[in-house]
């Protein structure tokens, strides 16, 4: 398995230099565990059971890529193309769409982030590849999230989430201005609320956001969530 990693790391450009060790890690935000591999010049952490990359990294930066980006519109561009050419170099899930663009090209680096459109308009963090490189083209690190979406049958309605969440005492009458008509499909991951049976699972549910007030400053929170099915 060690050689295999070591082409794919070599596939995308990269230097992987001696093997230095290997460990096991647990993502704090899911509770699942992963291997974690160390060369000298990246790190590849894979899936325990499939072998899958879920991230690389190059320690060295020392790329093959000598396209140069300058502008947003060659930032999304060139993003695209390395999502379309490490699909099959990396195995990635394919299909994802670019979600946004994070970039500050004065500081020569660039955040891809393709997402899974769970239902028509309504995109999923919780499956997504993200993708930087720097502005001379050179890819720097690969990574990918994937916690699917337990059920898209919208079972609930938009006018009975509203019922549910207008009714509850844990929720509203603490709102400043709420707005439940404002409630939006979104797909979320509650374990750090009080949804045991959910936790760790991505959900579509119906988000409420709140106004609130700390030290003086308006913050948008979210309320509460209303699970579709």
């Amino acid at each position: 398995m060690l050689k295999q990693k070591q082409k794919a790391i070599e596939d995308v450009g990269f230097t992987s230099g001696n093997f230095i060790k290997a460990a096991i890690a647990k993502d704090p935000s899911t509770t699942k565990g992963f291997y974690v591999l160390d060369y000298d010049g990246a790190e590849v952490n894979l899936e325990p059971t499939t072998g899958k990359v879920l991230y690389l990294r190059d320690k060295k930066n020392h790329t093959n890529v000598t396209k140069k980006v300058k502008t947003q519109d060659q930032a999304k561009e060139f993003a695209q193309s390395l999502y379309n050419d490490l699909q099959n170099k990396l195995n990635l899930t394919s299909g994802y769409k670019l979600a946004y663009i994070d970039s500050n090209l004065s500081d020569d680096f660039v955040l891809a982030s393709f997402q899974k459109e769970a239902i028509s308009g309504v995109i999923s963090q919780f499956e997504q590849v993200k993708i930087g490189f720097d502005t001379e083209g050179k890819l720097e690190s690969v990574k990918e999230f994937y916690t699917p979406v337990q059920s898209t049958d919208e079972v609930v309605t938009k006018d009975q989430a509203i019922a549910i969440a207008t009714n509850n005492p844990d929720t509203f009458h603490k709102m400043t201005n709420p707005n439940p008509e404002d409630a939006k499909l979104e797909v979320v991951r509650p374990n750090y609320f009080k949804y045991t049976d959910l936790e760790d699972k991505a959900v579509l549910a119906w988000e409420f956001m709140k106004l609130d007030e700390f030290y003086g400053l308006t913050h948008k929170l979210v309320a509460f969530w209303v699970v579709t099915n």
